[in-house]
């Protein structure tokens, strides 16, 4: 299987994007705010780089091709499920109640995806690459209705959100929506559809990318203020009724949890 010159092209780009927005992250001071958004990202990198190495090295019907890809695939799942808890955790923390309640939600929707995946692979010939296409896939659908719920519920009740998470959401939702896409046309398609499919793929990333070093580019680093923080006279003029329906809502689901 021979590498064509485009995706050269796209795995340098993306290369280059990923330590650009690493660089970023650090000179903003985002990695404390935002820890598992790093962590993946480094992950990307140092996937990306040990896939060249293997590949013009070692071979890529070799085993240890196999285990590493698929090792690292299995981190980058991991990592990427992480970086969707953080940022439902950067926007609703500070509401205890409504947090506390996503937290259950987050680790419920885990555990049903990893159930679904361990179900697909079991007995199947190719367990592990079962596994984790199952889990991918599964965790694209789920990040695309957790992104969208976060942006309604922020948007209905005025939560405010810092940009930056904000973007990155934007830019997850819409690399995890083109997965979506184009792992539903593959089943319709079949194989001949991969190079083409491969390149759309790397474009959204590269997309995804581009959208993520301008979030960190132009990020402040800042503490969004929690309705409480607000100066009594500009809560009382802004919209108290809003405030006010999110501090019932957060108490009421405290009562429910405690309860």
């Amino acid at each position: 299987m021979d590498l064509r010159p485009l995706d050269y092209g796209f795995w340098a780009a993306g290369t280059i994007l990923e330590l650009l927005c690493l660089i970023w992250i650090r000179r903003r001071g985002l990695h404390r705010q935002l820890p598992w958004f790093t962590v993946y990202l480094g992950l990307v990198l140092t996937a990306d780089l040990a896939a060249w190495w293997l590949w013009h090295r070692v071979g890529y019907t070799d085993p240890l091709t196999f285990y590493l890809h698929w090792s690292f695939e299995a981190l980058l799942l991991v990592a990427r499920a992480l970086v969707i808890a953080e940022l439902c955790r950067d926007t609703l923390a500070a509401y205890a109640g409504i947090w506390k309640l996503s937290r259950l939600f987050l680790l419920a929707t885990a555990t049903v995806l990893v159930l679904i995946a361990v179900g697909n692979a079991w007995g199947a010939r190719d367990a592990l690459p079962t596994f984790i296409y199952t889990a991918q896939h599964g965790l694209e659908m789920a990040a695309v209705g957790i992104i969208l719920v976060l942006l309604a519920v922020c948007h209905y009740y005025r939560v405010p959100v810092r940009p930056v998470t904000l973007w990155i959401a934007y830019g997850i939702g819409f690399y995890a929506s083109v997965q979506i896409a184009l792992l539903t046309a593959l089943q319709v398609w079949g194989n001949e559809s991969i190079p083409a499919f491969s390149s759309i793929r790397a474009a959204s990333y590269l997309l995804a990318l581009g959208t993520w070093l301008a979030a960190v580019v132009r990020a402040r680093v800042e503490h969004v203020p929690g309705p409480v923080l607000l100066p009594a006279g500009i809560y009382e003029q802004t919209t108290p009724q809003v405030n006010e329906q999110l501090q019932k809502l957060n108490a009421r689901l405290l009562e429910i949890l405690r309860g």
